[in-house]
C-alpha cells in the first residue's frame, strides 16, 4: 500500500478488515469481511474489470466478490528470486 500512495496512483477506495489473528476461525472470519467490504465497493464503483494480484485471502474474496457481480476478473502473479 505504501508504494502505491507513494507513487500517487488513485485509490478509489478503502476496506479496513485487519484482524489481526493467523487461526483458522480468524482467517475464516477475514475472508468473511473482505467480501462484505469488497462486494460494496465493487458494487458501488462498477468497474470495466478488476485486477487481482497475489494468492492470499483478499485475491479470492475479491475474485469471488467480483465473479457473483459479473465484473470480469485479470489475475497477476509475479515471484522475484532475490
Amino acid at each position: 500500500m505504501n508504494e502505491i500512495i507513494k507513487d500517487d496512483l488513485l485509490i478509489s477506495d478503502r476496506i479496513y478488515n485487519l484482524i489481526n489473528t493467523n487461526d483458522k476461525i480468524g482467517r475464516i472470519v477475514l475472508i468473511g469481511n473482505q467480501i462484505n467490504g469488497i462486494a460494496q465497493s465493487l458494487n458501488n464503483l462498477q468497474p470495466d474489470i478488476v485486477l487481482v494480484a497475489g494468492d492470499r485471502e483478499e485475491a479470492i474474496s475479491t475474485t469471488m466478490s467480483a465473479a457473483f457481480l459479473d465484473i470480469p476478473v485479470a489475475h497477476f502473479f509475479w515471484w522475484r528470486y532475490r
